[in-house]
């Protein structure tokens, strides 16, 4: 989460500046999901932190989206 956060704050600036951009989030399927394994922060986190980032920057013309692979073998 922390790699994330860091991530976007560093391209914004310039994403808003331009008025324009997209930012691509990939969490885990269980993002959307929930988990009955103990994950409440995670998925907490990552979910809420892309809705949150695209509702506050979609006034700027920045995307904010997900990729939810799903699990994998």
């Amino acid at each position: 989460m922390t790699g994330t956060f860091y991530c976007c704050r560093a391209v914004l600036a310039t994403m808003i500046k331009q008025r324009s951009g997209s930012i691509i989030n990939i969490p885990a399927a269980v993002a959307w999901l929930g988990s009955d394994g103990g994950e409440v922060h995670y998925t907490a986190a990552k979910a809420g932190f892309t809705r949150s980032l695209a509702r506050e920057v979609a006034k700027y013309g920045i995307r904010v989206n997900c990729i939810a692979p799903g699990f994998i073998p």
